[in-house]
């Protein structure tokens, strides 16, 4: 049987706004315990008292006060833009992945050119300049499921030693989320992250990321 205790400390630790309030000890335990209270009783199987699970807030409030931050603190190294980019996804099959092992040799790519290619299961992404994607399109013959133009990439660069961190591309992640810019793809490599988003959304998330730099 879960516990009033049990219910309120894996409600608290599924809100990432609440648990963070919690750890800076700003959070208005009476608000948060009616807002929960739905979900308690729900976890629970029985009525419970507001002022129960306010109880229960403050005793689990000074357990996660000592818990690391859920956004670290982190500084980057360097932070590029590339656009305008295409971002293209073709299914996978026998065609395209033969086609995809002969892409370098049909289409000529600059060095300096962002260029990112993805396999899932089932699918393949590319995101390269916007002006190669006629070529890219006519050496894979079959149709991509879908297409994003116009795109633009926010990558940035830290160091190694954030790689012991938890949550760091939380973090970073966070940083361009509290401004509801949409991530048309993320690709990550081993000191680098970077975001693929619509033109329109550049300035702010630049402007966002610029205030992680050295």
């Amino acid at each position: 049987m879960i516990t009033v205790t049990d219910a309120v400390r894996s409600t608290l630790l599924e809100d990432d706004i609440g648990l963070q309030a919690a750890q800076a000890g700003v959070l208005n335990l009476s608000a948060y315990a009616e807002r929960i209270l739905p979900a308690v009783e729900q976890a629970t199987h029985k009525d419970v008292k507001k002022g129960t699970v306010v109880v229960a807030l403050a005793r689990i409030t000074e357990q996660v006060s000592g818990l690391p931050s859920l956004r670290p603190d982190v500084i980057l190294d360097d932070l590029s833009i590339k656009f305008p980019l295409c971002s293209a996804t073709f299914r996978k099959t026998a065609l395209t992945r033969q086609k995809l092992a002969s892409l370098h040799q049909a289409v000529p790519i600059s060095e300096n050119a962002f260029f990112t290619l993805t396999q899932s299961i089932s699918e393949i992404t590319i995101i390269a300049p916007q002006s190669l994607f006629e070529e890219i399109f006519k050496h894979f013959e079959e149709p991509p499921v879908a297409i994003y133009k116009d795109r633009v990439a926010i990558t940035v660069r830290f160091a190694e030693a954030y790689l012991a961190i938890p949550n760091i591309l939380y973090t970073l992640q966070a940083t361009l989320a509290v401004h509801r810019i949409n991530f048309t793809e993320v690709v990550s490599t081993y000191t680098e992250f970077s975001f693929i988003i619509a033109k329109q959304d550049l300035e702010t998330a630049s402007l966002a990321m610029q205030k992680l730099l050295r």
